[in-house]
Parts: C-alpha cells; sequence; structure tokens
C-alpha cells in the first residue's frame, strides 16, 4: 500500500528503494506496482490526449434513435451512439458483488443522469451528453422538432437498460443504457411522422401531412377536418364543432356567452381543507386555451377579480373528460368558490395575475371531513330477562377535537363478519339515531379536545327489543359533512342477562360426618359449565348457591 503512495506521488527514487527493501525482505510488490504503474500510465495519457482540441471539445454526434406511437402518446428510445446497432459510449459502471462482476445499474443511471442534459417543451424534445467512445470523446445531442404538440406536464423521460447485441455485446449478459421520452399528445391523432421535416410526399392520399405546428410557421391555421393549413379559420367553420381547433387568438372565447357548468367533491377529510377533482363538460373552444387555471375567487355573483388567488393550473390536455386537481391539504377559504380561467399562453411563473384572465366556469366548494374522535366507549346493561330481548340505556362517551365535531352520532346493532378490523361488521336491524346529551358540561382540555357523554334508550315504547339475527355487538358511528359511517368509533359486545343454559358437571358429595347435636358436615365438589370463546347462545352462569331439597322441593 505504501509503494502505491508512492507511485502515485511522482516519488520515484522511494518508490525504487522500496522495491529493492520488498527483495530483501522477500515482500512480492510485483502487483501493487503494477497496478499502480498502469493507472499512472493511463492518467498521463488521458493528459496526453486532453491537447487535441477534438478530445477537449468534439463535435455534436447526433443520437441513433427509434420512435412508436399510439392515438395518445409517442415513445422516443435513443441510444448514445451514432447507428443503433453501433458501440456506443463507456457509461457502464461495474461492481464485484458476490464476487462476479456486472453492471451496476443503479450507479450507472446516476452516472448518466448527471451527465446528460434533457429539455422537453410542448413541441420539441432536446437532449445531450459527453461521454468516452473507446479512447475519445463524443458530445452525443439529439433535437426533434416534433410534428405536433405534447403535452409536458402529462411526459417525461428515463434511462431503461436493454440486452446488448451483436457488436455492443462486450462481455456475456451485457446490457446497456438507453434514454427513453414518454410524451403524451395534445390531439388523440396519428402521426403520419415524428418530425416536422422528414417524412411523406406532399400530396400522399389518406395521410396527415400538416398540423398546427407546421401551419403555425407558413403563418397559417390548421384545419383539423381537411388536414391541411388554410390562411383563414372561416373555411373551417361548418366543419363539426368538436373538432373544431382553427383559430387565430383566444378571442374567440368570447363565444362561450353563458359560463360553463363545473362541479367539485372533497376527497379530503379534513375539516378547513379540500382536495379532489374539478371537472366541466369537454367544450370544443376550450381547445382553444393554450392552459388553463383553477382560482379561488369571491361570491358567484361578483364580477370583481380582484382578491382571486391560484390553486393550480395545467397546459391544455385536450380530454374528453377534462378535469384539473385541486393539491391535497388546499386551505379551504370561507365564501369562495373554484373559478376555470383560460391562458392565451403557458405562464412563465405561477402567480395570482393568472386568475384576471378569461373565467369560463365556477365551481360550488362544499367541506367534506371526518370527525377526529380521540377515543370512544360505549356502556351498556341489559335488564330484560328473557332471551334474545335487550331493554336498557347505552352510554357513548367520548373525546373529540373541537375544530373536527361529528355533526350526527347514531347507534346500530352489527355482527363480525371476518376476520377483526374496520370494514368486517355487518350492519343489522334499525338504528337509533336519538340520544340525550348527559354531559356534566362540555369539557375543554387544554383547548385541545372535547368531553362528551351520550345516552341512547334501547326500548320499543317502554318494552324489550328484540335482538336482529346474528347481531352480538352495539356500534356507535359518528358523522361529518359529505362522510357517513366510514368505521364505528367504539364497539361493544353486550350481553344478554337470561337463565345460564350450561349446568355443572361431575357433582360430588363426600365425606360426611354426623354430630351429636343434629348437626353434620361434608364435601361437595363439581365442574362448572365451559362455553366455547366468543360464545353467544353458551351461558354456564358466574355465581353458584347450594340448597337443601326435599325431592324436587327446596327447603
Amino acid at each position: 500500500a505504501e509503494v502505491e503512495k508512492m507511485i502515485f506521488h511522482g516519488w520515484w527514487n522511494a518508490s525504487r528503494a522500496a522495491v529493492l527493501q520488498g527483495r530483501k525482505e522477500r515482500i512480492d510488490l510485483t502487483a501493487p506496482v503494477r497496478r499502480s504503474v498502469a493507472e499512472v500510465k493511463q492518467q498521463a495519457e488521458e493528459l496526453l490526449r486532453w491537447l487535441d482540441p477534438n478530445y477537449a471539445h468534439p463535435a455534436p454526434t447526433l443520437m441513433a434513435f427509434q420512435w412508436a406511437q399510439n392515438a395518445s402518446a409517442v415513445t422516443v428510445a435513443a441510444r448514445f451512439a451514432h447507428k443503433w446497432e453501433a458501440p456506443g459510449a463507456n457509461l457502464a459502471v461495474y461492481s464485484t458483488d458476490k464476487g462476479q462482476g456486472h453492471v451496476n445499474k443503479e450507479r450507472t443511471e446516476a452516472l448518466v443522469k448527471q451527465l446528460l442534459t434533457v429539455s422537453m417543451v410542448n413541441h420539441t424534445v432536446e437532449a445531450e451528453i459527453l461521454a468516452k467512445v473507446q479512447n475519445s470523446r463524443k458530445r452525443f445531442t439529439l433535437s426533434l422538432r416534433l410534428f405536433d404538440e405534447t403535452v409536458p406536464d402529462a411526459s417525461g423521460w428515463s434511462v431503461v437498460f436493454r440486452k446488448a447485441a451483436g457488436s455492443m455485446q462486450m462481455s456475456r449478459g451485457a446490457e446497456i443504457p438507453e434514454l427513453h421520452f414518454q410524451m403524451r399528445k395534445r390531439w388523440a391523432e396519428d402521426w403520419p411522422r415524428l418530425t416536422r421535416e422528414d417524412g411523406l410526399e406532399p400530396g400522399a392520399p389518406g395521410k396527415r401531412l400538416e398540423s398546427s405546428l407546421t401551419c403555425r410557421e407558413s403563418a397559417s391555421f390548421y384545419c383539423p377536418s381537411s388536414k391541411s393549413c388554410v390562411a383563414v379559420c372561416s373555411s373551417c367553420q361548418d366543419f363539426p364543432r368538436e373538432k373544431l381547433r382553427c383559430t387565430q387568438d383566444l378571442s374567440s372565447l368570447q363565444a362561450v356567452r353563458t359560463p360553463m357548468e363545473a362541479s367539485f367533491q372533497d376527497e379530503d377529510l379534513s375539516p378547513a381543507s379540500v382536495a379532489g377533482l374539478v371537472r366541466w363538460n369537454f367544450s370544443a373552444e376550450l381547445l382553444q386555451a393554450e392552459a388553463l387555471a383553477l382560482c379561488w375567487a369571491p361570491s358567484q355573483e361578483s364580477k370583481e377579480r380582484q382578491g382571486a388567488s391560484l390553486v393550480t393550473w395545467s397546459s391544455q390536455l385536450a380530454d374528453d373528460q377534462p378535469s384539473l386537481h385541486v393539491p391535497n391539504g388546499t386551505s379551504l377559504r370561507a365564501g369562495q368558490h373554484f373559478s376555470l380561467v383560460v391562458l392565451d399562453g403557458l405562464p412563465t411563473q405561477e402567480t395570482d395575475d393568472m386568475c384576471q384572465e378569461n373565467v369560463v366556469a365556477t365551481a360550488v366548494v362544499q367541506d367534506h371531513w371526518k370527525p377526529q374522535i380521540l377515543s370512544a366507549k360505549l356502556h351498556f346493561q341489559d335488564v330484560a330477562p328473557k332471551e334474545m330481548q335487550l331493554m336498557g340505556d347505552v352510554r357513548l362517551h367520548f373525546e373529540a377535537k373541537p375544530a373536527a365535531m361529528p355533526t350526527a352520532v347514531l347507534l346500530r346493532w352489527g355482527g363480525q363478519s371476518g376476520p377483526k378490523g374496520p370494514r368486517s361488521w355487518r350492519l343489522l336491524g334499525e338504528s337509533w339515531t336519538s340520544w340525550r346529551d348527559i354531559s356534566d358540561e362540555l369539557e375543554m382540555v387544554g383547548e385541545t379536545k372535547v368531553i362528551r357523554e351520550l345516552l341512547f334508550q334501547v326500548t320499543d315504547a317502554g318494552a324489550p327489543v328484540e335482538v336482529p339475527r346474528g347481531a352480538t355487538h352495539f356500534l356507535a358511528f359518528a358523522d361529518g359533512p359529505g362522510v357517513v359511517r366510514l368505521e364505528p368509533i367504539a364497539t361493544l359486545r353486550f350481553h344478554d342477562i337470561r337463565p345460564p343454559n350450561e349446568m355443572p358437571k361431575s357433582m360430588v358429595a363426600a365425606d360426611f360426618s354426623e354430630f351429636a347435636d343434629g348437626t353434620m358436615s361434608f364435601s361437595f365438589s363439581f365442574e362448572p359449565g365451559q362455553c366455547e370463546p366468543e360464545s353467544f347462545t353458551c351461558d354456564a352462569g358466574s355465581s353458584y348457591a347450594l340448597y337443601w331439597t326435599n325431592g324436587a322441593k327446596k327447603l
């Protein structure tokens, strides 16, 4: 190890002395010396190569790529090589885990992403990487001017590995990294070619030769029904509205004189916060917008836009069932609603000024939340002596957070339908929704919780209530706005007061002794009745009494 440090530092005299000393002491330094000299030699040769301008600043080399598509998406696979089957960049990071050399995919992927520069916009894909190829350096580039528009927010790229074949296979089982782009089409239509430059001969029958991008470059407009460029949009006005995309500017959105209807359902079950999808009906006019924004806005009657604030936005997706997602944990604004705003361009930064554009739809916001019950317990004592009948008061004691108190509390019969868990209960019979608050006072504990005690009367006009078949428990539920009976907050297995039906066994009286005063002593033993755990119909009793009898008559 010491001789390697000397060689790396260029201390050649000291290195020779160490080798001579090793021979005297019969220490073999061949392996470390050869290894360190080879590495120093390699670094020296690398330094000489940097004197070559073509090595220091390599000219761009186009990446080899292939592409595929369906109606809604385009996939491009690129390799860091000038030809698809040619050996490419030396990017593999090797590992010797488990004693066998192999490509470490995680470290190789991290290296590729570190060296790679990628840019994706709605009409262009660009990538560049500097890497070694054998004894040279190459700058591999990819620049695609796409045939039609894509949706960057719904697109992405990744590094994947493919098994090497042919001249690329340096070792058995070798794998090479590829750059994959997955792009969502803005318009659900087939492309005749990947880019605007290459492809079909003009006038090829049945082929789509133009797009909104190719028409825009010639200062014209794309007419989807004829798949051609037109000088003015008026020639497309008679074609079906659902395919109408030809427009000169966003001012034609003024044709939507009546505000569209939108809907929102809160899926965030916490109070004072919302999340979920804002949906609206498909409209051909909205396809002309480059982007859509969702904003908080004052009351629907007010036309004043001041005070509106941005919630989220998205580039145009051209979906048949359009929607925007409100992020989880969005704070609720009392007295405000959601407004849908159309934008005539992609924003460079997110600001509330985006909410000052054209509003085309509004949605009412109702906060749905789940009561936040900290603890809950049920108590019940049956006073009906007959089997399968109950009567008495069920008391529900619970603690809840003040900001998320339940809006309704009810009691249900329940039976276990499978393994214990929140979704294993079967609801049976009628429910009790009327209760009486018997709390001594509304007790606040450090302003963090409220303690309540409610009383449900289990009775039928003063008479016992029949137990539904299969019912074994009382279940208490707490509801909130828009949230109904997700799972019980408390459960109680009730005990039906009735005569025992499992008698004692093996009763034995022995060791009798009589005394002169007419008294006697003896021992008495028995085996109590046994019931299966969790048995509903078996009752072995809880206490025992011993009587003198005369035949069947108790004395």
